[in-house]
């Protein structure tokens, strides 16, 4: 029977000596090459994706490894005033496919929101590693436009005036001061709660706890969205056409960041490529309350692939 090896969130050993500022989430697998490796949007604090990890593991019997790495300064030891740029993530996960992984390793990469783009990125610098990834998994893909797009046109003035992200750096500061230890997993249910999330999962709380009661990390999330908008502008057709045969692209029907006429214009771009419209209403940040869900639609995806070899 297969079984799972490492249940809690852990700093990997080699992640620690790479990135101190890192965390990888583990849920390994017994006697296979297969690695399904999470990439998360922003925020990249891996506990968001517990509850998509725990279920994407089980409906392929244990028998992938599903990890998910954190971004930079984004990991659960990190506490500094260094900020990492979205370059300098991308550079992070360069690393961690050079150095992290087995020789043998086969892969399936699941982005999400930011995290596509980082596969995108990956892929067009032919990173090494890369040539063993079966498929990728792009969900709710932020992989072009996104100061124009309905979110980023609120946001982004927003996110380029640094006194404001300092500011709300040292409103945290002040509630991390204020609010006790006990009461800090309610606080984090009640603002997911105020923003229509009533039901997000536990690991989610727990990660919104921490999002919203460190400092440093809070920085890191802005300062790397705020990179996002300026790095992020059209897609990169060249390298979705090269890889068009394994990649999928997956778009949300009421998505603020990457709306329904990105996917039209991706359709028409590139007809190739696998790009899909969901069928439900699952939101763009579907780690809130509809991990099993997409749980069930990737892990037929790399089914696809992981028994094909």
């Amino acid at each position: 029977q297969p079984k799972l090896l490492s249940m809690p969130p852990e700093v990997s050993p080699k992640m620690r000596h790479l990135e101190s500022e890192a965390s990888l989430y583990k849920l390994d697998a017994l006697d296979s090459n297969w690695y399904a490796i999470v990439i998360p949007g922003n925020p990249g604090i891996v506990g968001y994706y517990e509850e998509f990890m725990h279920s994407l593991w089980t409906k392929l019997d244990g028998q992938v490894h599903v990890w998910a790495l954190s971004h930079r300064g984004h990991g659960n030891s990190f506490n500094s005033s260094k900020k990492f740029s979205l370059a300098e993530q991308v550079e992070h996960k360069v690393k961690f496919l050079e150095t992290a992984l087995p020789e043998d390793a086969n892969m399936v990469l699941i982005g999400h929101s930011i995290g596509c783009q980082m596969i995108l990125e990956l892929l067009r610098r032919q990173a090494r590693g890369t040539d063993r990834v079966a498929r990728c998994l792009l969900l709710f893909p932020t992989i072009e436009r996104m100061r124009e797009s309905p979110q980023g046109r609120i946001v982004a003035p927003l996110l380029s005036l640094a006194p404001l992200r300092w500011l709300a750096m040292a409103l945290v500061a002040l509630l991390s001061l204020l609010i006790p230890l006990a009461w800090r997993r309610g606080f984090a249910a009640r603002c997911l709660s105020a923003v229509g999330h009533s039901n997000a999962n536990p690991g989610a709380v727990a990660a919104t706890e921490r999002l919203l009661l460190s400092p440093s990390v809070l920085g890191n999330v802005l300062y790397m969205a705020h990179t996002e908008m300026q790095d992020v502008r059209q897609p990169d057709l060249a390298t979705i056409r090269q890889h068009s045969q394994r990649i999928l692209l997956y778009y949300g029907t009421d998505d603020h960041w990457c709306p329904t006429e990105y996917f039209a214009d991706m359709r028409r771009s590139c007809p190739e490529v696998d790009a899909r419209l969901d069928e439900g209403d699952v939101a763009h940040a579907f780690v809130l309350e509809h991990s099993v869900e997409m749980a069930d639609l990737c892990a037929g995806w790399a089914r696809e692939c992981t028994t094909a070899r």
